[in-house]
């Protein structure tokens, strides 16, 4: 578990969980001393895979954003999918184009319902993967 109070890591094998603790993520600092822990935590963890959980997350502005596309940037993130988004933060993601979708397939993002679903993803795709080769 990361000792910063902004989030709660765990690994589910090769896959770091992120469970960001902060209800609100409009102020810039706020935003700062989230990118930062996460970004330590991927650093730490080296990932291909970054499950980032928003159960607790109430409200998002746009600052936010920087923190979680520093978290596709670092070392071997291959894929960061989101879940449990309310439908405010849900929207503010489809609103600026960073979810997959048909019509988006290559924005930044993937999205799950929930941790368990998410973790289903990235293990179907890891799959699939290993599967053409």
């Amino acid at each position: 578990m990361s000792p910063s109070p902004s989030i709660l890591s765990e690994h589910f094998g090769g896959t770091l969980i992120i469970r960001i603790q902060c209800r609100k993520l409009r102020e810039v600092d706020v935003a700062h001393q989230l990118q930062r822990a996460m970004v330590a935590e991927v650093t730490a963890a080296n990932p291909q895979v970054v499950i980032l959980d928003f159960t607790a997350v109430e409200t998002l502005g746009s600052v936010a954003f920087l923190a979680f596309l520093a978290v596709k940037r670092q070392g071997n993130v291959q894929r960061v999918i989101l879940c449990s988004l309310n439908q405010h933060v849900r929207e503010c993601f489809e609103i600026c184009r960073l979810v997959r979708s048909e019509s988006l397939p290559s924005a930044p993002f993937e999205q799950a319902d929930s941790v368990a679903d998410a973790i289903a993803l990235a293990e179907t795709a890891s799959c699939d993967d290993s599967n053409e080769s």
